[in-house]
This record gives C-alpha cells, structure tokens and sequence, in this order.
C-alpha cells in the first residue's frame, strides 16, 4: 500500500511538471516583465590610453509563454516602423516590442503551413519593409507584409532550380534586393534575387551562423564551428578571415550574431565566452563588453545584437530569456581596449 501511495505522488510530482515546464501556463492581465534603471548601472574599466562604458538602460522579457516571454528568444532587428522584432525560436514564433521594451504583437505560429514557422531563427527587412523569416526548421525562407500575412517562400523547393536549405540561420537584404542566406548544415550561404530565384552559392565555411553587411558593402559571416568571422565581397572572394577558439582578446567561442556599431566597430555575440567581443575592420581587437551572470548588464549566451536608429545596442540574452539594451560609448576606438565589470 506504501509503495502504491509513492508512486502516485511521483507520478503527480511528474505530471505536475510536465504540465507546468511544456504546456503553456495561463497568462494573466499583468504587464510583461520590463526592467528601466533608476540609476544608470555602468559597467567600465578604462586601459591606459582608452577607455568605454556601457548603462544599462533596459531589460525585458522572461521565462513563459505569455505576451512578451520567451522560450528561446535568439535573433532580433529594428524594424522600419521603430519596433523591435525577436525571433522566439522554441517558441515558434515573433515577438514585436517598442522602443521601450513593451510588447506589441506576436507573429507566426508553430506549424509547416503558410505563415507558419518551426524554430525561427532569424528575421530581417526588405527594401519594401516585407518581412523576411528565417524559418529554420522547416528548411525555407518565408516573405511577410507588414502585418504578418504570408506572401511567398524560397529555399525549400528543389523543383524551383536551386539547392534546398539545410538549417537556415539568418537572413540579410542589401540594397539590390539580393537576399544572403546562411545554410548552417550546408556550410554555405546561398544568394537568392528580390523574387526568391537561386543566384549563387559561397563555400568555404565551416558553421556559419550569422551575417552582415560592412558599410562598404562587404559580406561578414561568423563561424560556429570554426570560430571565427570571415569577411569577403558578396561575390565570394576572401578579404580576411579572423579570431580563433579560446576566451582571450581577439579569440571567440561559438560567434553568433554581429553588427557594425555607429563608432565602425564589429560587436560580435561571443557566445560561449557570455560577452560581446569588438573588433576593427581589419581584425584587431577593439576589447569585450559583459560577462557571465544573470544580473542586469550581464549576459548568459548572446545570440543576436543590433544597433537601432538612436545609437542603443541591443542584445539578445538567450541563456537569460531576455533583451538588453545599452547605452555604449567608446573612447578612442583606434586604440580601445575594452573590459566590462560592475561599477558606478
């Protein structure tokens, strides 16, 4: 009789947490979680010669499946109507936020059908403000209006006469309409025209993840697996590749995402070293900002980062099941050497 009486209190101990950790909870009338600072949080330690900090000057989301929650939240970009975009990626879904970090609306839902994503990993912006998804698990590209409504899709059809997606990361658009795919378990990127037609396929990489575009024009593409960032023409040819394994100043551990700051540096989503590294065009590195904790100003597996219109820094806090925004300056970036801590 005990052990009858045990095994139904496991077995509604399990229960229990199956419903609570897989099935989504109830959500309530409460505002989503966002953190705005009273006091500036400043994180500095100036080297000789230079010196940058970082405020802290919001933090939103949390763990849940309710309005502006996140189960795996991992790309993020501005979008032309000054919301934020987050691609939720165990969740299935977009998350939009204002400026200030209140959610707005979600987009997509799990699923394989039109305007359905499975694991969204990234999302961008077309020169027309069409929004493109990154719809990771089901191998494709997808094009949405404004308003979320499904238009069409590339990548996920052989018969269309180009190589099929393998595991698509991000997505970036340049000016011509040229879109440029990162094929994760194709070790490749995939070049596509501005109606989803195969141009092109870049070889040579070894896990790429994320990419952008320099001011210049030139393609960058960070290296999961071979840890490091590789920057070339978008035609393929090689300008320079550069940073290695390891958690030193210029070494990387899995790069995810990156983006061009308004200073000419490259921040990279560092994310196995829980920080974000800088680097100059040519390589050479520019210092870190954070490192690992759960603390406002701290970071736990950057995914994703972007710069909006004002200047702030946007991180993706995928290990925290966040978003954090920062206020960053850098002093002389010629010679900047960068290390983060807490401090006033």
């Amino acid at each position: 009789m005990l052990k009858v009486a045990m095994f139904t209190v496991v077995l509604l101990v399990i229960v229990t947490a199956v419903t609570f950790y897989v099935r989504p909870r109830a959500c309530h009338d409460s505002e989503p979680f966002v953190w705005r600072p009273r006091i500036p949080l400043r994180f500095s330690e100036p080297q000789a010669g230079s010196a940058g900090t970082y405020d802290v000057a919001l933090v939103f989301g949390r763990l849940g499946w309710c309005a502006g929650e996140f189960q795996g939240p991992f790309g993020i970009r501005p979008g032309p109507d000054g919301n934020l975009y987050v691609a939720d990626d165990l969740a299935h879904r977009i998350s939009v936020f204002d400026p200030q970090g209140r959610f707005v609306r979600l987009l997509g839902r799990r699923g394989s059908g039109p305007g359905e994503v499975l694991y969204v990993d990234s999302i961008n912006f077309g020169p027309g403000g069409e929004l493109y998804v990154a719809d990771t698990g089901a191998n494709r590209i997808q094009v949405w209006d404004a308003a979320g409504v499904y238009q069409r899709e590339f990548g996920g059809d052989s018969r269309q006469g180009h190589p099929l997606l393998m595991n698509p990361r991000d997505i970036i658009i340049d000016e011509r309409g040229l879109s440029y795919v990162a094929d994760f378990h194709g070790n490749c990127v995939q070049i596509y025209d501005d109606r989803g037609r195969f141009v092109q396929t870049l070889t040579g990489f070894d896990g790429p993840i994320q990419l952008c575009l320099t001011r210049g024009g030139l393609l960058c593409v960070s290296e999961l697996h071979a840890h490091r960032i590789q920057i070339r023409t978008v035609s393929g040819d090689m300008i320079r590749s550069f940073a290695e394994e390891g958690d030193g100043p210029g070494q990387l551990r899995s790069p995810h995402g990156l983006a061009w700051g308004p200073e000419g540096l490259l921040y990279v989503a560092d994310y196995g070293n829980h920080r974000i590294h800088l680097f100059h065009e040519d390589g050479q590195p520019a210092g870190t900002l954070g490192q690992k904790g759960s603390s406002p100003g701290l970071l736990q597996h950057p995914t994703s980062v972007c710069f909006t219109s004002d200047g702030r820094l946007y991180v993706v806090d995928k290990g925290n099941h966040r978003v954090q925004a920062w206020n960053v300056q850098v002093v002389d970036t010629a010679e900047a050497v960068l290390r983060s801590g807490p401090g006033n």
